[in-house]
């Protein structure tokens, strides 16, 4: 018995009481979860250490991951690792590939058309092509969006209009247009190739003559007549006195007279043979020729000439597009312009060589000029930029249908005809170790964009009030049972502790008794 009270009984009860209270202490981290009042007295160590200083552990924990483990170097030094860098170019990968392996006719289909479509596939109408139309409408419509483009296209236009022709066209893409598209004149000179079916050319040609108002076509005639007049007048005053045309003047004269003699009674010949006017006639007709060349070129040089013919032509314009009913060209006037046209282009086939001098030729007059100066009038960059906007404006407010006849709509009926039983990776031509590079690219941009901007990214994410907010939200049970999952063998490690601990101090008690 004495046995039991000096050696067992002071290192059990020592145990137990170690045990006890290092178990109590560890209750009273997260126990009571409130506090607890008696006649309105509240109780020691009510509520427990954890629920009482939630608030400060709270801002204290958020403070400490933001300042010691989650700071900008330390998320950048992560992202700058393989591991990250593969796992973003594979995501990246994964998502373009389930983009462009989808159905590429879908891209430039209308609203209603998609919502079919998804209701076929199980896809949410919020697809990426009704989103992208929806945006680009939206900012479409937007006043400040078009104001902007139209400042930013008229300083284009502007800028464009002040470069020299060098700048925006080499001499290479010059030439090789012009040759290009002889080559398409010759390839398409064949009598098959040019149709009296389809007059469109003509038709425009009459609209031309039939919009300006009268007074600009005596206008333009009064300006150009006199002066194409005076460019051809020194040639045809060569042409008159050009001695192969006079001889046929002569001879055309002679054969005149003679049809003329011809037609005289038989006396009448023979006084002329008898009198010999025929021969008088011949002899003299050289100097016949030249009064009649000099009286033609008084006629030519008669200063009102070039107004007359100015009038004559005006005066033929005005009476032409009068008659609305009428043709502007007759249907053997364009067979003869057929056969006209078929020459011009089949003339190309020997002259190609000659073509290229040329054009490299006019290359070298214009290179040096600016655009305004070439085109020869102004153009507003204003006015035609507000057209331009118009155009693009009305392309995409409107929903295409296969009915619409705009701009916008057309091109996307286009597209969506081209892109018809085709992926969208096979309707852009995008091979598999493009994408691979595309996607490394993508990556690494992305990251390197987070890299540049994760001080700002971690400031903007406040990770103290975030870690905070959560910490205050989750119930206190919840607490207790997420530390216990993360140190519950370290704490019963610490309860048995106190239990040994407690039981070599009862054992020191014995031992100091008997001496």
């Amino acid at each position: 018995m004495d046995f039991f009270k000096t050696w067992i009984m002071p290192p059990l009860i020592g145990a137990v009481i170690g045990y006890f209270t290092n178990w109590l202490a560890i209750k009273m981290l997260f126990r009571p979860y409130k506090t607890v009042r008696i006649a309105g007295i509240r109780l020691p160590f009510t509520p427990g250490i954890l629920p009482r200083e939630k608030d400060k552990l709270a801002v204290s924990l958020g403070e400490t991951l933001a300042q010691e483990l989650l700071t900008p170097e330390v998320i950048t030094k992560r992202i700058q690792s393989p591991e990250i860098q593969t796992t973003a170019a594979k995501a990246i990968r994964t998502a373009l590939e389930g983009f462009l392996g989808q159905d590429a006719e879908r891209l430039f289909a209308g609203r209603r058309a998609s919502v079919d479509a998804t209701s076929l596939d199980g896809v949410d109408d919020s697809s990426l092509s009704l989103q992208m139309m929806a945006s680009l409408r939206r900012l479409a419509a937007s006043a400040d969006l078009q104001a902007t483009i139209k400042g930013i296209f008229a300083d284009f236009l502007n800028r464009i209009g002040e470069c020299q022709l060098r700048d925006v066209v080499s001499k290479e893409q010059f030439v090789g247009a012009i040759t290009k598209a002889a080559s398409a004149g010759r390839q398409g000179s064949s009598p098959m190739a040019i149709s009296d079916e389809k007059p469109n050319a003509r038709l425009l040609l009459r609209a031309l003559v039939d919009l300006p108002p009268d007074g600009m076509i005596r206008a333009l005639t009064d300006a150009l007549v006199p002066r194409a007049y005076e460019f051809f007048l020194p040639h045809i005053d060569d042409f008159l006195h050009n001695d192969a045309f006079k001889a046929r003047l002569e001879a055309e004269a002679l054969a005149f007279v003679r049809r003329a003699l011809d037609r005289l009674g038989t006396f009448q010949r023979l006084f002329v043979s008898i009198a010999g006017y025929d021969a008088k006639i011949a002899q003299t007709m050289p100097e016949t020729i030249e009064d009649l060349i000099q009286t033609i070129e008084r006629v030519l040089k008669d200063p009102s000439t070039p107004q007359k013919i100015s009038e004559a032509l005006c005066a033929a314009l005005i009476d032409q597009r009068a008659k609305t009913d009428a043709p502007f060209v007759s249907g053997a006037d364009r067979r003869a312009d057929r056969g006209v046209l078929e020459a011009a282009l089949g003339s190309l086939r020997e002259s190609s060589e000659e073509l290229r001098q040329r054009a490299e030729q006019t290359y070298d007059r214009l290179a040096g000029l600016q655009i305004k100066k070439l085109i020869g009038f102004s153009i507003s960059a204003k006015d035609a930029s507000d057209f331009l906007l118009s155009v693009f404006v009305r392309a995409v407010e409107h929903e295409p249908d296969q009915s619409s006849t705009t701009i916008g709509a057309v091109f996307v009926q286009v597209l969506r005809e081209s892109a018809r039983g085709k992926t969208i990776a096979e309707f852009f031509g995008i091979r598999s170790e493009e994408l691979e590079h595309t996607s490394l690219t993508l990556a690494s941009a992305l990251l390197t964009l987070l890299e540049t901007r994760m001080p700002s990214l971690v400031a903007a994410l406040d990770i103290p009030s975030m870690v905070s907010e959560k910490i205050d939200s989750l119930d206190m049970r919840e607490v207790e049972r997420i530390v216990l999952k993360v140190v519950k063998k370290e704490l019963a490690w610490i309860t048995w502790l106190g239990g040994i601990l407690g039981a070599i101090i009862g054992l020191v008690q014995s031992i100091l008794s008997i001496l």
